[in-house]
């Protein structure tokens, strides 16, 4: 009879034997695991799916003793029974609906050693839940694709890409260890899809740009981030073209691997990179293509607000066909005498709304607008903030815009150093202060007990007329003054008013003249006249004999 001690030690002795023939079994299983999965069908058919297997043991797989069974987790049935034919070592395996060269596949390839295809019965791959396992005749889980939810890579409606194996350290099911395919090997010749059944394929896994904005002028440094799958080590080289509306204006290219691209200062602002993988079969035509936007800024103190209307009402301002908030509009002005580039500038509202301005320029001395339906920007009745940075987040001008419900159509413009409303607005155009007056009120006359019509108080001389066309058979002030902008003309008609020169309210004209006298009054006012003369002279007579 064992005693304790003796007995533990031989249950630890057996469960150690059990644990190594374990590890030795699976040590001798096959690796065997999901490589590929056109899981949406091809452009030819929605039922042209597959299923890709790779034995990469160094032993063939009889599967008529040792079956793999294809398993949906999510609905919980089988797909496939692979339980005939041979599975050799470092090869291909594939389950599909449709044999090579069908007229609803893009499959093309001839039977060969390297590649058996499986015809598998009617089931079309859960596209919403996706998750699929490879299972051997034990029920043992050889490999899992897919998380249960939506599959890891969207498709296309007119190019389809199949989801391609790049990690193969633990299951599949997780999206680092799949990509999307990017190579046509064994399709039908000119399908947009992008698969390779039976082959190795080779794959971009990530490709960022680090810093695509630049200053004007300024040397271009670009690094291109990339990762790539390619067990067969076929990249080759990498070029990269600066380009502006289809013209190429710099190029420069390295062996793959290279990252930094550096290109000297140039006056002409490109507009994207182009970057181009190429691999050792064919040297003349890029395997690969991405293209990155580029923003190439300027910095300049002489890009301001210029005039903003924050409250149309009755005229269409955007020549869009209807009135509404999206005619409300900004102006800047650049006041230097060169080009300012635009590019990266930014205008906030006070709500903390930004609008970034792309590819936008401004002649020296002249202006641009910018229509709500474009900047999204919501001028606000009771009081607007407007703040404008240049691309490295300088603040260069601040505007605000006081209340404008009584201000309808009216401009809030820039006029020397300081703003008013205007009854003019020229979006695009220099500014013209035209100030609207209310009505002044005019005195009633007091009728005199003889008439009762007392008579018309004598208008002073108008002022010379001024031409205008929006306001005909007016007449106008004109005043010239110097603005930051440039020389503009003050304009105020008649009926209105300048804020700085508001003339003084009278109730009687100082000009109107008084009845004439009656002959009594004349003869009174003559007599009145003798008398002062002859005391004049009478004094003056007793003075001369004192």
């Amino acid at each position: 009879m064992l005693g304790r001690g003796k007995f533990v030690s031989v249950l630890i002795s057996a469960v150690l034997f059990s644990l190594c023939l374990i590890s030795k079994a699976r040590a001798d299983s096959p690796k065997i695991y999901f490589n590929e999965i056109m899981w949406q069908g091809s452009s030819a058919s929605a039922d042209d799916e597959w299923v890709e297997l790779y034995n990469d043991s160094e032993r063939d797989l009889d599967l008529s003793k040792s079956p793999l069974t294809l398993f949906d987790e999510v609905k919980n049935i089988e797909i496939a029974r692979l339980d005939s034919d041979i599975f050799p070592a470092k090869s291909f395996f594939l389950v599909a609906y449709y044999q090579s060269k069908n007229a609803n596949s893009i499959l093309a390839f001839d039977w060969d050693n390297q590649v058996r295809i499986i015809k598998a019965k009617r089931y079309i791959l859960n596209n919403e839940r996706f998750k699929i396992s490879l299972k051997d005749n034990s029920g043992n889980v050889l490999d899992i694709a897919g998380d249960g939810n939506a599959p890891f890579y969207p498709q296309k409606p007119s190019q389809k890409s199949s989801m391609q194996r790049i990690n193969f350290d633990s299951y599949g099911d997780h999206g680092d260890a799949w990509a999307l395919s990017m190579e046509r090997k064994h399709l039908v010749q000119g399908v947009l899809d992008y698969a390779t059944p039976g082959d190795y394929g080779k794959t971009l896994t990530s490709l960022s740009l680090e810093k695509n904005k630049f200053r004007l002028g300024d040397k271009i440094s670009l690094f291109f981030d990339y990762k790539a799958f390619d067990p067969q080590g076929e990249f080759k080289k990498v070029y990269v073209k600066l380009q502006k509306a289809g013209e190429i204006l710099a190029e420069s290219s390295g062996d793959f691997g290279q990252q930094d691209f550096s290109f000297d200062g140039m006056q002409t602002c490109p507009e994207e990179a182009e970057i181009a993988f190429y691999d050792k079969n064919d040297d003349k035509k890029e395997w690969a293509k991405e293209v990155f936007e580029l923003v190439c800024y300027q910095l300049s103190q002489n890009v301001k607000f210029s005039e903003v209307l924050p409250h149309p009402k009755n005229k269409d301002w955007n020549e869009d066909g209807k009135i509404s908030a999206d005619d409300e509009w900004i102006e800047l002005v650049n006041l230097s005498e060169t080009l300012a580039n635009l590019n990266g500038w930014k205008i906030q509202d006070a709500s903390g709304r930004v609008f970034e301005i792309k590819n936008k320029l401004i002649p020296a001395g002249g202006f641009i607008v910018f229509y709500h339906l474009e900047s999204g920007l919501a001028l606000n009745d009771d009081g607007e903030k407007l703040f404008l940075f240049d691309p490295e987040g300088n603040q260069v001008d601040f505007l605000e815009i006081v209340n404008s419900t009584s201000h309808e159509d009216q401009a809030w413009a820039k006029d020397c150093s300081s703003w008013a409303w205007t009854i003019f607005p020229t979006p695009g155009a220099q500014n013209q202060i035209v100030i609207k007056q209310e009505s002044p009120l005019t005195p009633t006359p007091i009728p005199s007990e003889s008439n009762s019509q007392a008579p018309a108080p004598a208008s002073a001389p108008a002022p010379a007329p001024a031409t205008i066309s929006e306001v005909p058979q007016e007449e106008f002030t004109v005043i010239e003054t110097k603005t930051i902008i440039t020389k503009t003309t003050r304009i105020v008609p008649a009926g209105f008013y300048s804020l700085q020169n508001i003339p003084p309210l009278t109730l009687a004209d100082s000009t109107q003249t008084s009845p004439p006298p009656s002959k009594f009054n004349q003869f009174l006012l003559y007599f009145i006249g003798l008398i002062i003369i002859f005391v004049q002279v009478l004094s003056y007579e007793l003075y001369r004999q004192e």
